[in-house]
């Protein structure tokens, strides 16, 4: 991945869920430490002459990577909070541009715990595919998922 970043004048690479990645289990703690060497390296490497590459790593455990040595080799780190507020809720929805504001002004009002937005988005993008545009659907889908989970 990082060699065909390099071919390109600038390029971006997403590491989403580095524990995944990483194979990380809290208990022990154990992980797999070839890759995460791996990864060290890379990301320190800097690019050839002339070109730009941005590595974004995602974890919902920043702890457990701070003791791996991980975020120290990124420039900076941002916390993204959990969305709390309908407002928040409503906001995200909206930007996935394809919702009737009807249909988002229900589910942000129906969340009432937090809740992370790749979440959110997760169980959105499924919930689509199921009902592949039939907005009818979408709502009703979406709240027996989120109760599912806890979430209304």
């Amino acid at each position: 991945m990082f060699e065909s970043a390099y071919k390109s004048p600038q390029s971006l690479i997403i590491l989403d869920d580095l524990e995944r990645i990483l194979q990380f289990v809290a208990v022990g703690p154990r992980f797999s430490n070839t890759v995460l060497q791996a990864l060290l390296v890379l990301i320190k490497r800097p690019p050839p002459p002339g070109r730009k590459l941005m590595v974004i790593g995602t974890t919902s455990n920043v702890a457990h990577m701070k003791l791996l040595g991980l975020p120290s080799v990124f420039l900076s780190t941002l916390h993204v909070p959990l969305l709390s507020r309908p407002s928040e809720i409503a906001a995200v929805l909206n930007n996935v541009g394809t919702l009737k504001s009807a249909v988002i002004d229900e589910i942000s009002q129906s969340i009432k715990s937090p809740i992370a937005i790749k979440r959110l988005l997760n169980v959105l993008e499924t919930v689509r595919q199921e009902v592949e545009g039939d907005d009818t659907k979408i709502t009703s889908l979406v709240f027996e998922r989120f109760e599912s989970l806890n979430l209304v």
